[in-house]
C-alpha cells in the first residue's frame, strides 16, 4: 500500500492483516460516515500504517469458507482443510517458525490446538449459517 506524503515510503508492515481491512481503509481515509449500529470486521488500518498505533489491528482473525476453516491468534494458526487430503482434521501450526505451514503441530501441542479450537467455535457461533456453498 502506498500513500505518498501520508505513508513511510518503502515500509513494511508485518502484523496480520486481511482484505476486509480494505473497506474500513477506504472508508477512513475518504471521511464517510459508517452507520455506528452495524458491526464492521475490517479496521481502518492508516493509524497503525503510520506508526501512531503501534497494537496490532487484530488479536485473531477468523475464516471459513465450505468445509474449509481457520483461525489464527497471534503466530499460532489453526487449518481445516480437506482439499489437502486431510479429511475434517485440524493442523496446528506456528507462522514464527514455519510460514510454509509443513509441520503440523496438533499431535505434539494439544493443549493449543483445544484452546484455538475453541476460540474458533466460539467466533462461529457468532455468526450465520452460510447464505450460498462455494465451489
Amino acid at each position: 500500500m502506498q500513500w505518498k506524503g501520508e505513508l513511510p515510503e518503502g515500509a513494511v508492515y508485518d502484523k496480520p492483516v486481511w482484505s476486509l481491512d480494505i473497506f474500513a481503509t477506504a472508508a477512513g481515509v475518504s471521511g464517510a460516515i459508517l452507520d455506528d449500529r452495524k458491526r464492521y470486521d475490517g479496521v481502518n488500518l492508516i493509524p497503525y500504517l503510520k506508526n501512531e498505533d503501534e497494537s496490532a489491528p487484530h488479536q485473531s482473525l477468523f475464516w471459513r469458507v465450505g468445509t474449509r476453516a481457520a483461525i489464527r491468534v497471534g503466530d499460532w494458526k489453526l487449518l481445516r482443510n480437506p482439499r489437502r487430503g486431510q479429511g475434517d482434521q485440524w493442523e496446528l501450526y506456528n507462522l514464527a517458525n514455519d510460514i510454509s505451514e509443513s509441520n503440523d503441530l496438533s499431535a505434539t501441542h494439544p493443549e493449543k490446538r483445544a484452546e484455538l479450537l475453541d476460540a474458533w467455535n466460539a467466533y462461529n457461533d457468532q455468526m450465520i449459517d452460510p447464505v450460498w456453498t462455494p465451489n
